[in-house]
């Protein structure tokens, strides 16, 4: 997948496209408010799975229910600013970074740590 790539570091980054951009071909500006919901969505998504965390786990870590973290995931609410805030900061706990790219779209980069001892 030309998506996801594994670093030489070992960390893993995957590449999500807001489909805003892709229609539009324009970079949105700094700023969580500026980011496609969907993307937002995805993100949390992906940063929730990779640290093994169920919904109900991450709603009890940031203070929110596990519906409302289900909501978040589907893209059918815009999350609060505090509370998205909220949920970065428990996945950068866990060591996952979040990377704007030029074309608009983000990157979820993986710590190699979160892969070791797993099966494949």
């Amino acid at each position: 997948m030309k998506n996801i790539k594994v670093h030489r570091t070992g960390e893993t980054r995957i590449r999500v496209l807001s489909p805003q951009t892709k229609k539009r071909g324009n970079a949105p500006s700094d700023g969580a408010q500026d980011v496609d919901q969907k993307v937002l969505a995805m993100l949390v998504r992906v940063g929730r799975a990779a640290i093994g965390s169920s919904q109900t786990e991450l709603g009890k870590r940031v203070g929110i229910t596990q519906r409302a973290i289900h909501q978040i995931e589907r893209g059918t609410v815009r999350a609060r600013k505090s509370t998205m805030n909220n949920i970065l900061d428990a996945l950068h706990e866990k060591g996952i970074r979040f990377e704007k790219l030029p074309d608009g779209g983000l990157q979820v980069i993986l710590p190699a740590k979160l892969f070791s001892g797993r099966s494949s």
